[in-house]
């Protein structure tokens, strides 16, 4: 049995954001109800995550939410097509919703006027107790939004998660400046195992080891940035062949050189194994002194965990 699934329904977008890695060819592929049905029955997940493109302009999200039932489902969404989907959406575990920072900058990236529209959308389905995170992508450009997101996020959502543009190239002052102000705020979080060892806890990288991710062209990766880099085989496939390829890829993911002196090295296997311009802080051993010993990081790490159970990120 699968922990946790990410289902990408297809590449189809309502918006044409400035970081989006997917072109117009991308944008055309989609699974197949019966693909949805060969992952279910095949790899059983127990939670799963709903992704695109824009899963919710999918002619099928209506479908994998019966066909995943009743697995706790999260969709991850641009906020759109709330409104629309309000229904079904009282289904699921929870949402999470794409902004980037304030209106200016997120209008920039996103498009004119889809700021006021995401927010509409957040309040929407607070005012229906539908649980919301919100989700935005760092880059160094983008680091002066996220003192505006926290507070936004404490306002307005249950919790907000970040998660670096990849490719990008960040400096070891700038990630610890990033993961103090973030364990500040209750609720928030960098998808890194480093952050969550920053806290006092074994954060781990869930690719392969407890995710994996199902593409529209009907590939299956480690996890949703991987699909360029790792093939698992195809939806369809018999998944005891999936299974070995995957205890195959997890054998090779052991901690660099440089990490082994950690505590946490055997957990953390050197994170994000895409990020590998994203300095880790642990790595030098006067933040660990602090770490060690800062009992409110601490108590973040287990208000995320809590947090996390019912959670499918990244």
């Amino acid at each position: 049995m699968l922990k946790q699934a990410v289902v990408l329904l297809g590449y189809a977008c309502n918006l044409n954001c400035r970081h989006c890695e997917y072109g117009e060819e991308d944008r055309k592929l989609s699974l197949t109800e019966r693909q949805l049905e060969q992952i279910a029955d095949g790899f059983k997940p127990k939670k799963v995550n709903l992704m695109g493109g824009e899963p919710l302009l999918s002619p099928l999200f209506d479908r994998a939410l019966e066909v995943f039932s009743p697995s706790p489902v999260t969709v991850q969404t641009n906020g759109l097509l709330v409104p629309q989907k309000l229904k079904q959406l009282e289904r699921v575990r929870q949402v999470i919703v794409s902004l980037e920072g304030n209106k200016r900058w997120n209008d920039y990236l996103r498009g004119k006027g889809t700021y006021e529209k995401v927010l509409k959308a957040v309040r929407l389905l607070k005012e229906h107790s539908i649980p919301v995170l919100l989700r935005a992508t760092v880059s160094r450009q983008s680091l002066r939004q996220v003192d505006y997101l926290l507070k936004l996020a404490e306002k307005e959502a249950d919790g907000i998660y970040f998660y670096p543009l990849l490719g990008e190239k960040f400096f070891l002052g700038e990630v610890l400046w990033l993961f103090e102000r973030m364990s500040k705020y209750k609720n928030s979080w960098i998808d890194l195992p480093s952050y969550f060892g920053y806290l006092g806890a074994g954060g781990f990288c869930a690719a392969g080891e407890s995710r994996l991710a199902f593409f529209p062209d009907g590939t299956i990766s480690p996890c949703q940035w991987m699909n360029k880099f790792y093939y698992l085989g195809r939806i369809g496939d018999d998944p005891s062949l999936v299974w070995e390829n995957v205890e195959t890829f997890c054998r090779l993911k052991r901690p660099p050189e440089d990490c082994t002196s950690c505590q946490f090295c055997w957990t953390c296997k050197g994170g994000c194994m895409l990020l590998s311009s994203f300095p880790c802080p642990l790595k030098y051993r006067e933040f660990v002194q602090v770490r060690e010993g800062d009992g409110f990081k601490q108590e973040r790490a287990r208000e995320l965990k809590v947090l996390l159970r019912g959670v499918v990120t990244c």
